[in-house]
């Protein structure tokens, strides 16, 4: 028989704000070796009195098949044990639950004795570890003195629920967004964790050494390799550009950095770039390019294969495209940037061993992604056909264009304009309608435009007439506390014609006249 959620009324829980609410009480196995700690409970948790019993308990659940193990077999906490209110709740109010609940959350933790720990969401994460930024950390797996077990980080459950479409996650992996991906991806790297005794090698960079001219023989035999160079600085065009190294990997974990501060390259190097048969992985075609070209006076040769192009081809609707948001994805080497140390500004200073380990990180987060991107294109004929018919002499085109220049047609330059200019106002009308009468009204002095911040908050978030949705706690300033209107923000809820209308909007506004 089901046992009916009671009120806390216990001597710690007396000094909580939240005292009067309902107690939804930790399950599971206490001879667990993982132990998932959540946020708080939703509504059907507060119900049936158990955490993850929602839409993010079946999703858990189904994560939790992906390891080899049931619902029955791991440990279920939450950071709160009471059901909160972000809206309305204050700020501290919750961090004084945070606190107190941590006495009930410790205790399980070493009743459990897991050998690992999962911290989904930011408020298992700040009460676990007491670190904040759940998307920078999400993906690894951090060491606890405290509870003497790894501590792996990824969202919550509820975060990526959050405008994912309605046949999610039951749908192939293949056809999810990036967003959508998140947990599998995370939890695809917790199993091998699991596998290899709780243990990550995503970021071992043991196999990153110094490059000396013996080892360019057996760089030269691959087929494949992945190569980067680090500089002072990104602008190629700066006077005091300088590159620092020359990075290859041409098997995972494994790269060699050639030191390059007198700014000459060893004439095995130049032989590598220069062959024709080996295909080169880069992070950012153009960069590479304009470095080799305009500083050691050669072009790189053969196949030249674009990761950030690659993973856009994979999932034109993530927003984000650099290097490390690549690999977050697509690989086990989750925030790379942190090989830095926080010198990323100012490398040239920084020991020799550091750059080893951050620029062979940048090649060895490439050669991976390279590899299942590759794999995921051949997924689709179609889609590989048109990377390798279309984008690559695209790509080709373009490096060309970039020395050489282009003819352009004025005339047709202007047709172009008007197009855009005729698109961008059909676009905003589109939107527009979508509004309510009443915001139409109390916009109308201001203008209705689509430019304006706060019409778009008040018709998704805030205004009474409006959608009032829940803005994603990573996207609201902490100053103000009002929602954000970037792009990232605004495509989690690409399913509203509003918002894919406005999407749409950003875009061909940022290619056609500024004045419009």
């Amino acid at each position: 028989m089901m046992k009916k959620p009671t009120v806390v009324y216990d001597a710690t829980c007396a000094l909580c704000p939240f005292s009067d609410r309902v107690e939804v009480t930790f399950r599971g196995n206490l001879k667990a070796d993982l132990l998932f700690v959540g946020e708080a409970p939703g509504k059907q948790e507060e119900k049936i009195g158990a955490p993850f019993k929602g839409k993010s308990g079946a999703l858990l659940g189904k994560l939790i098949e992906t390891l080899g193990t049931t619902r029955d077999q791991v440990y279920t906490a939450n950071a709160l044990r009471c059901r909160i209110y972000k809206d309305t709740d204050a700020v501290k109010d919750i961090n004084q639950a945070l606190g107190l609940c941590r006495t009930y959350l410790d205790t399980a933790i070493k009743k459990v004795n897991p050998k690992i720990l999962i911290c989904l969401g930011k408020y298992a994460l700040k009460t676990v570890m007491g670190m904040d930024q759940i998307l920078k950390n999400r993906g690894r797996l951090i060491s606890s003195s405290e509870y003497g077990c790894p501590v792996f980080i990824t969202v919550h459950p509820a975060y990526v629920l959050r405008g994912a479409t309605p046949d999610y996650p039951y749908k192939p992996f293949a056809q999810m967004n990036m967003k959508e991906k998140l947990l599998f991806t995370d939890f695809r790297a917790l199993r091998k964790i699991i596998k290899n005794g709780f243990k990550d090698e995503g970021l071992d960079t043991s196999g990153y050494v110094k490059g000396m001219a013996k080892d360019l023989q057996q760089i030269k035999k691959s087929r494949l390799v992945a190569i980067d160079y680090e500089a002072n600085t990104a602008d190629i065009h700066d006077p005091n550009f300088k590159v620092i190294s020359l990075s290859f990997t041409t098997e995972r974990a494994k790269s060699v950095v050639f030191m390059m501060k007198n700014q000459k390259m060893l004439k095995g190097c130049r032989e590598i770039l220069e062959n024709e048969k080996i295909r080169k992985a880069v992070a950012f075609r153009p960069f590479e390019e304009i470095v080799t070209k305009k500083k050691f006076k050669f072009d790189i040769q053969g196949p030249i294969h674009d990761v950030q192009e690659m993973a856009h081809l994979c999932d034109e609707n993530f927003r984000k495209y650099d290097l490390e948001s690549v690999a977050n994805i697509w690989t086990d080497m989750k925030n790379i940037k942190d090989l830095a140390e926080g010198q990323r500004q100012d490398l040239w200073e920084a020991p020799e061993p550091l750059v080893i380990r951050y620029n062979g990180g940048d090649t060895d987060a490439t050669f991976r992604s390279y590899g299942n991107l590759r794999d995921e294109l051949k997924k689709d004929p179609l889609l590989l056909r048109y990377y390798v018919k279309f984008v690559l002499p695209v790509q080709d085109m373009l490096a060309q264009v970039y020395w050489n220049g282009c003819r352009i047609d004025i005339n047709a330059l202007k047709r172009s304009e008007k197009k855009a200019d005729h698109l961008l106002t059909t676009l905003t009308q589109k939107a527009i309608d979508r509004l309510p009468s009443a915001l139409k009204a109390l916009h109308e002095k201001k203008g209705l435009k689509l430019s304006r911040a706060d019409l778009i908050i008040d018709y998704l978030f805030r205004h009474k007439a409006g959608l009032r949705l829940k803005p994603m706690d990573e996207h609201i300033t902490p100053k103000t506390g009002m929602p954000q209107t970037t792009e990232a923000h605004l495509q989690c809820f690409s399913y509203l014609p509003f918002v894919e209308y406005l999407l749409d909007w950003k875009q061909v506004f940022k290619i056609g006249r500024a004045h419009v």
